[in-house]
């Protein structure tokens, strides 16, 4: 395999990319055949959508000559691990996902955390002036506040 082997969507999408152009279709017209829009074929050829196991499936119906090339890589590069087993389902629930609720996989989430553990995580990204008991549960609103938590309203970063 050449260099684009370390990355299987990559060599996925060439080769469908390969494929199309062999037989002469436009990614249109590959679309009506596969039932993908061609802005989801052009993704996968490029190796920034990974396929999914039905697009595999489709695209052996559409080029039978590759003798099912393309279900048998995309079942064996899933067993390759550049992803640990356990994450590869969740890779294809983000793929479909219109948004992610929680993705915190360094951090402890609401009920699990201690003030401690909450505070030390609000130091991480500013600082936090010094509280005190009283004023550290009306602030980040744990049981016994006793003011609105609008007067030091917590802080969120969110990247992409």
């Amino acid at each position: 395999m050449n260099a684009d082997a370390s990355n299987p969507a990559l060599h996925f999408g060439r080769e469908v990319q390969r494929a199309r152009i062999g037989a002469d279709m436009t990614l249109a017209e590959m679309g009506r055949v596969v039932g993908y829009h061609k802005s989801q074929i052009s993704r996968v050829e490029r190796g920034t959508r990974a396929p999914t196991k039905k697009f595999a499936q489709m695209c052996d119906r559409a080029f039978p000559g590759r003798g099912g090339w393309f279900l048998r890589f995309y079942e064996d590069s899933r067993q390759w691990s550049a992803m640990p087993p356990w994450f590869r389902n969740w890779i294809e629930h983000e793929q479909r996902a219109v948004n992610l609720r929680i993705w915190q996989p360094s951090s402890l989430s609401g009920l699990l955390q201690t003030e401690a553990y909450a505070l030390a995580q609000l130091r991480t990204f500013s600082p936090v002036p010094p509280l005190t008991k009283s004023r550290s549960d009306s602030a980040l609103g744990w049981p016994g506040r006793r003011s609105s938590p609008a007067r030091c309203p917590p802080r969120r970063w969110c990247g992409s």
